[in-house]
């Protein structure tokens, strides 16, 4: 983990700025120096991913070739969120910690999954860093009870565009 990324945990460990901040702190993982940072909006449960749908990425990572060492997995907002309702407010409260993990660990591509990780980079992204040529490839919401074969499908088009991006650099 790049020693930056330990100072802004560090930071973040104590944060108060709303009413989420006492749940779980759901910390992203993976390579500190990632070619991919694979972005979700939020969690409901008290890991990251589910092992499910962990096992769905690990599947799509190996039928694209991406190697899991080159990604880095993030939520945009830190603390575990049981209240969907209100979850753009969370967001907006983890807006700084969000951003600055982007820019610590500065990975070639970003790979949205949801529409809200998609919001998030398409508003925050181009209001902070003036970031006007984010493309979004697809859009899927990530949830395990709604996830169809077409649905993997798209995702695993994303990846392949993704892998290609990155290939042509």
């Amino acid at each position: 983990m790049p020693h930056e990324l330990t100072i802004l945990k560090n930071e973040w460990d104590s944060c108060t700025k709303c009413d989420i901040s006492v749940n779980k702190k759901i910390w992203g993982e993976g390579s500190g120096t990632p070619t991919y940072l694979i972005l979700s909006g939020f969690t409901i449960t008290n890991t990251l991913m589910s092992q499910w749908e962990l096992t769905g990425l690990y599947n799509i990572l190996e039928e694209t070739n991406i190697k899991a060492t080159e990604c880095y997995l993030m939520n945009t907002v830190l603390c575990q969120c049981d209240n969907v309702d209100e979850f753009e407010k969370y967001q907006d409260a983890c807006k700084e910690r969000a951003l600055r993990t982007i820019h610590v660990l500065g990975p070639q591509i970003i790979i949205a999954l949801g529409n809200s990780a998609i919001r998030f980079l398409n508003y925050c992204c181009r209001d902070e860093y003036g970031v006007q040529d984010i493309k979004c490839l697809n859009t899927y919401a990530i949830r395990s009870a709604e996830i169809t074969p077409k649905c993997l499908e798209g995702i695993l088009d994303t990846f392949l565009l993704a892998k290609k991006h990155v290939d042509s650099l």
